[in-house]
This record gives C-alpha cells, sequence and structure tokens, in this order.
C-alpha cells in the first residue's frame, strides 16, 4: 500500500508500506493541527498520539483520535458531546486539581465551506441554595479545510456573562452544521489546570 499523510502545513509525506509493514511520521513544533492519512489501493489502520513538554523535566502524552472522513457532519447533521468541563478563571490561575479548560477544534474535511451552530447546555448558580438552566449558542464559519480552533468554549459561546458563572460542570455541547456544502469533525480538547495534562475527544 501507498499511504500519503499531509500535514496542516500542507507538507506531504509518502510511504510505501509492504504486507503487515508499519511506519512511523513525527510532526513537530505543532501546537494546533490535524494530518490526513490517504491510501492508493489497500486499506491502512492508523494510530496517533501527542506528547508535549513543560519546559522542565515532565512530558505530557495523550492518543489522539483517528476517524475517517467519511464521518464528517454535513448539513442537517449535529454531533453531541456530554461531560464538558469548563474550570473559571480563578481556578485556571490557581491551578486547580480536577478542573478543566475545554477548547474545540473543527476541521472541514470536504474542500467546501461550511457553518456551523455550537450550542451549549448548562447548570450555574444563582444563590448559596439555587441553581438555573441556561441554554446558549453561537454560529461559526469555516473556510474549505480549515481547522477552526475556538478556545474557551464557556466564553465563546456564553460571552462576557459566563464569568460570573465560577466552574461550569457536566455540560453538553451540540454541534450541529446549519448551512454549506463543507462537513465537519468536531473534536473537544479538555486540559487539566492541575497537571497540565490533556485529552482529545471525538464524542
Amino acid at each position: 500500500a501507498s499511504a500519503t499523510l499531509r500535514s496542516r502545513s500542507d507538507e506531504v509525506t509518502t510511504e510505501t508500506l509492504a504486507p503487515l509493514q508499519s511506519a512511523t511520521k513525527e510532526i513537530a513544533g505543532v501546537s494546533s493541527g490535524y494530518a490526513r492519512i490517504t491510501s492508493s489501493r489497500t486499506p491502512v489502520a492508523a494510530s496517533a498520539r501527542s506528547i508535549r513538554e513543560d519546559g522542565s523535566d515532565r512530558v505530557y502524552g495523550t492518543s489522539l483520535p483517528v476517524v475517517p472522513a467519511s464521518h464528517a457532519a454535513a448539513l442537517g447533521d449535529s454531533r453531541r458531546f456530554t461531560g464538558v468541563e469548563d474550570a473559571s478563571d480563578e481556578s485556571r490561575t490557581a491551578g486547580v486539581p480536577a478542573t478543566f479548560r475545554t477548547n474545540v477544534l473543527l476541521i472541514e474535511t470536504s474542500g467546501q465551506t461550511v457553518r456551523v451552530r455550537l450550542t451549549l447546555h448548562y447548570i450555574f448558580s444563582t444563590s448559596a441554595l439555587a441553581t438555573s438552566e441556561g441554554v446558549s449558542s453561537a454560529e461559526f464559519d469555516i473556510g474549505a479545510g480549515q481547522l477552526l480552533r475556538i478556545e474557551n468554549v464557556g466564553r465563546a459561546i456564553i460571552g462576557s456573562q459566563r464569568d460570573s458563572f465560577g466552574d461550569l460542570r457536566n455540560m453538553t455541547l451540540d454541534v450541529e452544521v446549519i448551512d454549506g456544502a463543507g462537513r465537519v469533525l468536531p473534536f473537544l480538547h479538555a486540559i487539566d489546570n492541575g497537571s497540565g495534562g490533556s485529552l482529545v475527544r471525538r464524542e
């Protein structure tokens, strides 16, 4: 099989593999991006991992999801993420363990523009003894083949009012394609404020 890997920087690498042979490709110096693997003839299995150094002797790593482009959402499709966390600025600054800041990654896979609506369902405290439910939405345009990184998902969708809600836990995020001929693969990137470890989710 001949497998071609194209990184977000448009670097192209082609590997010719014998039956049952494996190959490793390192993409260094990329803080945010994606790689696309295509096979000319036979199926190819792939896995990926992210490794990050923090400047000291600590190294962080996490597995990265490998998803067929055919799984991307088209017009009218939606994807749901549950258990979404979004820590307050105070928890982030203090590095409180087991609190998370969450980013959304949206990758357009078909070479067409697309518009996506993100809807966040959350519960926040209104007083020491009461809570309330909130629903907020925001729309984003994604260019052909673009990776759109939306940082701090709570503030990006709720707006400045989010700052008064403290730590938001166990939220639900809906990703819906509402316009355009493009197709979208959504991912969540959650980072532990205490350890600096991260996790990338596809659902």
